[in-house]
């Protein structure tokens, strides 16, 4: 085999084309280049020139990578974990001061927007946040409520687990054959007569990355004869079977709380037939009529799914 070295000039692989004898003397005016041959050459010529340098380096790790994600299969999605808050209702008279006017001036308000207090307030509502040191008149109470769950007990004490943004309802009433309200919309008033009703309250929550909950709490009329219907909820339909609804999202609360933060919602003592006294006020037939005071509070910092990290625990019970 020849000895040849890639240094040579590709041309030095070639040689001129020979002449027949019988053109010997003649020119050639169109001699036949050997094109295929000179590409090939050039070819060979680069390759030489370039070595084993043509991949960038790492290409080989790039690559192998996404293969190394999909043979580790699809990523578990975070575990939902339900948000676990206090329910406690405060029973008290209707001109009880503890309770009252002086209660409400240690309640900060203004956490709730200007709009919603305006329609709260028309509507015999009103609510606000309690944060850090809870007054006294208002520790106490919570404190009977949450020591003796019995009837007689001035308070009762819930704990609800609810699932981000899942709606839980509350039942803030007992059963009214007649039910007379009268509904402030901002620009009039309209009176309206509820068969079978109750008040209630629906709740949902959601997670914060700060670990505050977001909280929000929305009066309802339940009334009329159970019936069955179908329900609409993440893309899915479903039957269920209840009373009618009067929702009334125009009262709807929204508060981030901190852990041990407290939403209250309570009703005013002046304003007769209306929603606050619907929703969070008792009449029975042989007993004076009594208010309920609404504190809802986050009992654990919240955390957000997306923000936080996979245990062993988790991964386990994805498993199984």
């Amino acid at each position: 085999m020849a000895d040849c070295t890639w240094n040579k000039s590709p041309m030095a692989f070639f040689r001129p084309p020979r002449v027949a004898a019988s053109h010997r003397g003649r020119s050639l005016q169109h001699p036949e280049r050997p094109r295929g041959a000179l590409a090939l050459a050039t070819g060979l010529a680069v390759v030489a020139a370039v070595g084993c340098h043509l991949a960038p380096h790492g290409t080989a790790d790039r690559d192998a990578a996404p293969v190394e994600r999909a043979l580790a299969g699809p990523r578990r999605p975070p575990a939902t974990r339900p948000l676990e808050v206090d329910v406690v209702f405060l029973r008290h008279e209707p001109h009880d001061a503890l309770l009252g006017n002086d209660l409400w001036t240690l309640v900060d308000e203004q956490a709730i927007d200007e709009q919603t207090r305006r329609q709260l307030s028309a509507n015999g509502l009103r609510g606000g946040v309690v944060i850090g040191d809870v007054p006294a008149p208002l520790a106490s109470r919570l404190a009977e409520a949450a020591a003796e769950p019995t009837l007689d007990a001035p308070g009762t004490l819930r704990v609800l687990q609810l699932l981000p943004g899942r709606r839980a309802e509350i039942v803030a009433t007992t059963l009214r054959p007649d039910l007379i309200v009268l509904e402030h919309d901002g620009e009039s008033v309209r009176g309206t007569t509820y068969h079978d009703a109750s008040g209630v309250v629906a709740v949902r929550a959601w997670p914060a990355a700060d670990g505050r909950m977001r909280i929000e709490a929305v009066p309802e009329l339940k009334h009329g004869p159970s019936r069955r219907t179908w329900v609409g909820e993440e893309g899915a339909f479903r039957l269920e079977t209840g009373q009618s609804s009067h929702r009334l999202d125009r009262l709807a609360v929204t508060v981030d709380l901190p852990p041990h933060g407290l939403l209250v919602i309570g009703c005013r003592p002046d304003a007769p037939s209306s929603v606050g006294e619907a929703i969070l006020q008792e009449r029975p037939a042989d007993a004076v009529a009594s208010r309920q005071l609404l504190v809802i509070s986050p009992r654990a910092a919240a955390v957000d799914p997306v923000f936080a990290t996979a245990t062993t625990a988790d991964a386990d019970a994805f498993t199984r």
